[in-house]
């Protein structure tokens, strides 16, 4: 997208002002290296390839006058990385960065071919200089994939060009929802699912149904080894699923939607988050869309890789828990308090639009859900929705309700620690596993903090916890080992560090610390000596910075609270 301020349209007639602007700036001559960077030819290498052929160019001199636009899947993925060179359409196929200086000073400066990078059709033997002319594509139809080896995914200006949103136009603004079941029903169009039902009749139930509450459904969920369509679409074009889903909600009524991706699929996620992102911004989705009057709200909804949730109601299924939920907001958090929150709201939305974000500009580092026996998922899991099932698959839990947010300044190894002491407390001591168990994980973490943890350590941990989920007899047992177990997988390299190198990288072990005075920062104002519960800080008179002895210091942290120059680090 262009760095322009984004203006929403509220008419047909402004989106299509902006698509005859985007046209206009655009020269329909202009060389275009179209570089195939679906999941496959990324693989291979396909991004260096992209920003080697910018790099040349921009040496070459042609930066401006030649557009490297990094497109969806080309469908031919075992050539990877590919290229098509557009206007002329010449092919070339496993390309290496060493080609690139060549391929720039012959075909785009003198429009010659290079023999070597094309196509050797394995039946005749002939080379196909032009894509339209290799085998692979000659006999297909690409009414949907035709557009993902023109346009950049990312790029919501590249799909108005190519005449995206024109059908949404056409049926928001001339045709009656009924007018649209009719004609979708007049088609024959039919599922490609693999059931074939007819896609209008579908429709029309849908939209005839008595409830006024109705949903759509995007079904990019592929369990079939060695299918990847779906996934190869979203990439490549997600505006034109998003264009089928709000013209398919505005026919039957619908103002929520939801596409189901399976977790496995990260870009064909980015690519629809963003492209949902900038339908928004656009105002083709939302409120009063193109103002006609007609909202809708597009969710999305990683799957789990479950191969029966591509029969639909089985995907209905495992779409999230219904209803609110009240949970304790509280730990490194701006705003404290209760929360009520519809179920599938992620952690992010939690953390940071209700709870403000972190205090004093602290980095997040943890959230802990569901009481003492929950885990702690790091940052890269705040988009995950809160729901029965997405937080057990997270290795946490919802449990009572509880959120207990994290900074920088929290040690994930003492607050393994923290919990298994009170979950020891806790345990009736009927069984062993529970009983001993959890006993002999907090003696191993208590050591780990102390600095007196040993190799071994860490795979012990996680013999214990297996051995006790397996073996207790109660839920309490079985859930024991989960903030043990979520620390290890996600902060693992902070239970090494305390092991190895007997140090806290967050600073919080007082075993493993020191409090030391910058004399250079210390004016002897006596802060710090007023504050010091143990006479461990010695005043050496005005102006003079203090001493502090260490064999009567208890690692309180008073004298740090109460520095207000910086004077007190911690090492």
């Amino acid at each position: 997208m262009s760095n322009t301020a984004i203006k929403k349209f509220s008419s047909v007639a402004e989106l299509e002002a902006k698509r005859q602007e985007i046209l206009k700036s655009r020269n329909s001559g202009q060389t275009v290296i179209a570089i195939c960077c679906g999941t496959g030819c990324q693989a291979y290498g396909a991004k260096k390839v992209a920003d080697a052929f910018e790099e040349e160019l921009a040496k070459a001199g042609l930066g401006d006058k030649v557009e490297v636009r990094t497109t969806g899947c080309h469908g031919f993925c075992e050539r990877g990385p590919l290229v098509v060179i557009r206007p002329q359409n010449i092919f070339y196929q496993r390309l290496k960065i060493s080609d690139i200086p060549e391929i720039i000073e012959k075909t785009i400066k003198n429009n010659e071919v290079i023999e070597r990078l094309l196509y050797v059709d394995p039946m005749t033997k002939d080379k196909k200089v032009h894509e339209h002319d290799v085998p692979f594509y000659k006999k297909q139809m690409r009414l949907v994939f035709g557009n993902n080896g023109n346009i950049d995914p990312t790029s919501i200006e590249d799909y108005l060009a190519v005449g995206g949103y024109k059908s949404l136009a056409k049926a928001i603004s001339g045709l009656k929802p009924e007018e649209i079941v009719d004609e979708i029903i007049k088609s024959g169009l039919r599922g490609r699912g693999g059931g074939g039902f007819p896609t209008g009749w579908k429709w029309k139930s849908c939209r005839d149904a008595h409830d006024p509450v109705k949903y759509v459904i995007c079904n990019c969920d592929e369990g079939d080894p060695g299918a990847f369509m779906d996934r190869s679409l979203m990439e490549g074009n997600p505006h034109s699923v998003i264009e089928g889903m709000i013209i398919g909600a505005y026919a039957i009524g619908s103002h929520e939607a939801y596409i189901y991706i399976r977790d496995e699929y990260p870009m064909a996620v980015r690519h629809a988050l963003l492209a949902i992102k900038q339908a928004e911004d656009y105002g083709l989705l939302g409120g009063n869309i193109l103002g006609s009057g007609f909202n809708l709200k597009i969710h999305i909804n990683r799957g789990g890789g479950a191969f029966v949730c591509g029969e639909s109601t089985a995907l209905m299924a495992s779409l999230g828990s219904k209803g609110t939920k009240i949970f304790s907001l509280v730990g490194k958090v701006n705003n404290t308090g209760l929360i009520e929150v519809p179920m599938g709201i992620t952690l992010r939305e939690i953390v940071y639009d209700i709870g403000g974000g972190i205090p004093k500009g602290k980095k997040f580092k943890a959230i802990q859900t569901g009481g003492p026996s929950g885990g702690c998922l790091p940052e890269s899991m705040l988009d995950l929705p809160v729901d029965f099932d997405e937080l057990t698959k997270a290795g946490s839990m919802m449990g009572s309700g509880a959120m207990i947010v994290m900074d920088e300044d929290n040690c994930m190894v003492e607050i393994a620690r923290y919990f298994l002491s009170f979950l020891e407390g806790e345990s009736c001591g009927k069984c062993v596993p529970c009983r001993e168990g959890v006993k002999r994980m907090r003696q191993i973490l208590e050591k780990i903090t102390k600095g007196e943890g040993e190799e071994g350590d860490i795979e012990l941990l996680e013999q214990l916890s297996q051995a006790i989920q397996d073996a207790s007899l109660c839920a309490l047992g079985g859930s024991a080992p989960n903030p043990v177990m979520s620390t290890i997988k996600y902060f693992r390299e902070e239970y090494e560090a305390h092991i190895r190198q007997k140090t806290c990288p967050a600073k919080e072990c007082k075993a493993l610390i020191n409090y030391n005075i910058i004399d250079a920062n210390c004016p002897g104002c006596g802060l710090c000596y007023k504050a010091c519960p143990t006479g461990a800080i010695i005043p050496q008179g005005k102006k003079m910075p203090v001493i502090l002895d260490q064999s009567k210091c208890t690692k309180c942290g008073a004298c740090f609270d109460a520095c207000k120059l910086h004077a007190v680090e911690i090492r």
